[in-house]
């Protein structure tokens, strides 16, 4: 039985190795500071990165039962699997590892992410039941093989903020709020669209395969460089498309009411 908070600093060579018995976690928090590898697939409950590599042994799965907390530090190989709520500070600098959001009760995603800052590894969410909310700014960094995955359940986007940098493949249609490209190819899995309900921000980057469907204002970056996929603008309200001379749009289909502004603000 684990009983209130439990901090374990690797220093570079540090371990947690579950490899048999019965685990109660209680409340508990165990936090993992500096560089560790977790080994065995168990399941805590607050858990929380507050700097360093955390490299959960390929093939096993970390499992938070409370609250999971993103400080600093990164994810890499295996999978964290949060079953509670999951803030994400600006700090946080991803990994190559996986979270998977699969809890079946209510979730909140707090995030306080920003253009250059805060990283999320790969992300699926996976909800048989209950709603996943979405809180702040997320920011997922591909580094080359980050992935965007919605597999099932209600998410409740609010008036979030996704931000995609790198490369990074989205899959499943799924509605977000606002999103901003920042950077890198975006593929969107083919068949499948992302719905922006908010403000949809081109600044860099493109967009491949598959479909991004803008319901409220898009604003288009000099740096943009279209891509092969589909922009569709669609929606009965009217809104405000903000184009910026120099940059590219991928395949366009207009389908609704507004105003348009070019490069000149008419």
């Amino acid at each position: 039985t684990l009983d209130g908070t439990l901090r374990l600093s690797g220093n570079g060579g540090g371990a947690w190795t579950y490899t048999a018995g019965t685990l109660d976690a209680g409340t508990s928090t165990v936090i993992f500071n500096l560089t560790n590898t977790i080994t065995g697939s168990h399941t805590l409950y607050n858990v929380t990165i507050e700097s360093g590599t955390q490299t959960v042994n390929l093939g096993d799965t970390l499992t938070a039962g409370g609250t999971l907390t993103l400080t600093d530090g990164a994810i890499n190989t295996g999978t964290v699997n949060a079953r509670g709520n999951i803030i994400q500070a600006s700090t946080f600098d991803g990994g190559s590892g996986l979270l998977v959001i699969d809890g079946t009760g209510n979730q909140t995603f707090t995030g306080t992410a920003a253009i250059d800052f805060g990283d999320l590894p790969d992300v699926t969410i996976n909800k048989l039941s209950g709603t996943l909310t979405l809180d702040g700014t997320m920011r997922i960094d591909g580094h080359g093989a980050g992935a965007w995955t919605y597999t099932t359940g209600t998410l409740d986007a609010g008036t979030s903020t996704v931000i995609f940098n790198g490369t990074n493949t989205i899959t499943g249609s799924h509605t977000l709020y606002n999103v901003t490209i920042e950077s890198g190819t975006q593929t969107i899995n083919l068949g499948d669209t992302l719905t922006v309900n908010g403000t949809l921000t081109l600044l860099s980057g493109n967009i491949d395969d598959g479909t991004v469907s803008a319901l409220g204002d898009v604003i288009h970056g000099a740096g943009f460089d279209g891509g092969t996929g589909t922009l569709e603008i669609t929606g009965p309200a009217a809104r405000t498309i903000n184009l910026t001379e120099g940059g590219q749009l991928p395949l366009v289909i207009l389908n609704s009411f507004g105003q348009y502004i070019g490069p000149d603000g008419y």
